[in-house]
């Protein structure tokens, strides 16, 4: 018989069988038919056929045997859970390709976490650790969150950190979406989290939804670092839209919640409107200025480098044209250090300037310490004190 006969009759066996056993769940087809006419059809391709209920299916060749150059149509996997969990389970981990199994993974809890939520956390309890059952892990949580945020916040906290961080943003922007309160409460109830995305995510939606019951709430926490971090939110969140109401909110603080909120607002001012970000910058006192200025040129410089360089280059000598350089600085130094090493060069001098490339050359050592070790060896710019100390490193 040749290969096309051979392959024809394999194809409607595999459908028969699939219909007289209680209906085709799915049929995957595979492989190239680039074999000789030797080859046996379960080199070539596979079939996969049964029962769309019951325990009947029968698998024709197994995905492990496929040559992994050959591609494949993936098996609906939410609709086999629904009928068959364990196949699911049993077919998903016969895929090869990672991605393609966290995929399964989605699929089958969306459909088990409805079906029986009991036996879903059971199997995935006794997995071993690692990255697979944080996924299992991350796709329960959110499932179970869009269906009953209740049972999602208890069984979050059952979960190891590394999962709760991967996986809250999307928990909260549901949560908060619906009822921004609770998910504040429960947001500033986790403080060993990394806090700033969640508590971002629960500002903007509360307050777009009731502005001045998010200030009111914010203004009755606790003080202290969540405080905090709530009202930088907040101010940064609404001077997006209203930069001057922001502002005004901002005299109502005092101590480091006026600093870091007078900051927020100055980066978020100058993000649409350098200009007017500036206006207000320069009618503030000298301490408020002092901590205005991180935010102001950190986005300025993101936005209009040329105009802010030009600008931090005209202010007189001081504290404040130090930070502002300090800051262009560090900005510079994320995509390239040497280039933040540079402009330190050309616009300090003294001791900032000395403190500045010791901090920079410090982190070029990490990154590349053949060429920082090379630069720190051969520049003129930097102390005796701090080539040795450097050196040292």
């Amino acid at each position: 018989m040749n290969n096309w006969k051979m392959r024809s009759l394999v194809f409607l066996v595999g459908i028969a069988v699939g219909f007289a056993t209680g209906g085709l769940c799915s049929i995957l087809l595979q492989g190239t038919f680039e074999g000789s006419k030797q080859e046996p059809p379960s080199k070539t391709f596979s079939i996969i056929s049964g029962a769309i209920s019951g325990n009947r299916f029968e698998m024709v060749h197994p995905l492990s045997n496929v040559p992994s150059n050959q591609t494949y149509r993936e098996v609906d996997f939410s609709k086999l859970a629904d009928t068959d969990v364990n196949l699911a389970i049993r077919l998903m981990y016969e895929l090869k390709d990672k991605h393609a199994r966290y995929r399964a993974i989605e699929a089958i809890v969306a459909i088990w976490t409805i079906n029986d939520l009991t036996e879903l956390l059971k199997y995935v309890e006794k997995l071993p650790g690692g990255e697979e059952k944080a996924i299992w892990q991350e796709r329960i949580f959110k499932g179970i969150g869009k269906v009953n945020i209740a049972r999602g916040a208890a069984y979050f906290d059952t979960l190891p950190a590394n999962v709760q961080d991967a996986c809250i943003n999307v928990f909260i922007s549901d949560w908060a979406g619906a009822d921004p309160k609770g998910a504040g409460k429960f947001v500033i109830n986790h403080t060993g989290l990394d806090l700033i995305e969640p508590l971002n995510i629960v500002i903007e939606n509360w307050r777009q939804e009731d502005l001045y019951g998010c200030i009111d709430w914010v203004k009755g926490t606790s003080e202290g670092g969540v405080r905090t971090q709530l009202l930088s939110a907040l101010c940064f969140s609404l001077a997006l839209e209203d930069a001057p109401t922001a502002a005004e909110l901002v005299d109502e603080f005092s101590g480091l919640e006026y600093k870091r909120t007078v900051t927020a607002v100055s980066e978020s001012w100058a993000r649409k409107d350098p200009n007017g970000a500036l206006k207000w910058f320069e009618g503030l006192n000298g301490d408020a200025q002092d901590s205005a200025i991180v935010g102001l040129v950190r986005r300025w410089s993101y936005n209009y480098p040329r105009q802010c360089e030009d600008w931090i280059k005209n202010l007189p000598e001081g504290n404040l044209r130090d930070r502002a350089i300090s800051t262009i600085a560090d900005a510079r130094a994320i995509p390239n250090i040497s280039d933040a090493i540079l402009w330190v060069i050309q616009t300090s001098n003294g001791r900032q300037k000395d403190t500045l490339l010791r901090r920079l050359a410090s982190k070029w050592l990490l990154d590349d310490r053949e060429a920082a070790s090379n630069w720190i060896s051969t520049t003129s710019d930097l102390s005796d004190q701090a080539r040795k100390d450097l050196s040292n490193e």
